[in-house]
């Protein structure tokens, strides 16, 4: 794998913080060398991915299991699974959960029509909470939370800072400071400081004020003090000295900086396709002369452009329809053709190629 793209169209900010930290936990705890930017992120968001608006995650077949990946009761978010209510009086609900519910949530249900409704926790206490609307929700109701009030208000006061390290070694004839790219100032000491009368206490001060980054886009990985460092460096001192190197190193990797830039040469090898239709999406072109160049020969444009005089397969797809209706051919002796409608009754006709386990979609 050497790219990975998170879905982020028509998502809102909330759902791309969490989604995005998400992954950029699971890729760090692989290797953090596994980043394109260096230095360490730190926030105090701890992201989780069942919060935000989903309909069931699945591996789809990644691991070449064939299994149901669809939720057919509903395409809303129903949300972590609460429990079932154990009793009802007014407006109270008593349930036992693991989950801690907290006013504002949102609670989702279904009602017996199967329809998915929703309601608002207004106050808790203990086991027992009061919900807005009590809809038809009874004795044995499964109760699920689809808006976890307190996770949503993490995510609006959400910090991330990005700061790159900085190793410090003291001795007793300056400072040196190391970042990326083993890029490093040394920082003499400039005048002569007394000998400590005690060397311990000293050491302690010059760790702490040189822990000191503050609002610098740095951060300590490590301060080491030389044994045979015994200077009594006064705390205003030891400021300065911190301001200034680390003014200097901020110069030097600034000196240091080389943009990348991308490369646009481009070979296309040997493309494994010479005739192309409409399925290769064809619009314009520049499309059109990137295939050329690839060798290939552009029979048909997208669909969008041109409506073809063949037959059209609109999709191919691994999730079976039959197989999901469990009519799978490889288990059924059944040749009903079968088709989907959409709300305006038109009708699509599906063909399956239960070789490859594969479904198409064909043009009405």
């Amino acid at each position: 794998v050497t790219s990975l793209k998170i879905e982020g169209r028509l998502k809102d900010k909330d759902y791309v913080t969490n989604i995005v930290s998400a992954y950029r936990n699971a890729l760090d705890s692989i290797s953090p060398r596994i980043r394109p930017s260096v230095g360490r992120i730190t926030t105090n968001f701890v992201p989780d991915v069942n919060k935000t608006f989903n309909r069931n995650y699945t591996d789809f077949y990644f691991q070449g299991k064939r299994h149901d990946f669809v939720n057919p009761a509903t395409p809303k978010f129903v949300g972590e699974k609460i429990g079932s209510v154990l009793s009802v009086k007014g407006k109270n609900i008593t349930l036992k959960s693991k989950i801690k519910l907290n006013p504002n949530d949102k609670l989702a249900f279904f009602e017996s029509n199967g329809e998915l409704s929703g309601t608002t926790v207004v106050s808790v206490k203990g086991d027992n909470f009061s919900v807005l609307n009590l809809g038809s929700i009874k004795k044995g109701t499964v109760l699920y939370r689809n808006f976890d009030a307190e996770f949503n208000k993490s995510i609006k006061t959400a910090l991330f800072e990005r700061k790159i390290p900085a190793d410090i070694k003291v001795n007793n004839s300056g400072v040196t400071i190391r970042s990326i790219k083993e890029l490093e100032i040394f920082y003499p000491f400039s005048e002569t400081f007394e000998v400590a009368n005690n060397v311990e206490k000293s050491k302690e001060n010059v760790i702490k004020q040189l822990s000191k980054l503050g609002d610098t886009e740095f951060y300590i990985s490590q301060i080491k003090i030389s044994q045979d460092f015994n200077l009594f460096i006064p705390i205003s001192k030891l400021n300065e000295i911190r301001r200034e190197a680390i003014t200097q190193l901020q110069k030097i990797l600034k000196e240091n900086y080389n943009k990348g830039y991308r490369d646009l040469k481009f070979d296309c090898g040997c493309y494994p396709h010479k005739i192309l239709d409409y399925s290769f999406n064809v619009a314009n072109k520049l499309s059109k002369a990137f295939y050329e160049k690839c060798g290939c020969e552009v029979k048909q444009v997208a669909f969008e452009c041109e409506v073809p005089d063949s037959d059209v397969v609109l999709m191919k797809t691994k999730h079976c329809l039959r197989h999901f209706a469990g009519i799978c051919k490889k288990n059924v002796a059944d040749n009903k053709k079968l088709f989907l409608q959409d709300e305006y009754g038109y009708k699509y006709p599906l063909e399956f190629d239960c070789k490859n386990c594969v479904m198409l979609i064909l043009a009405n």
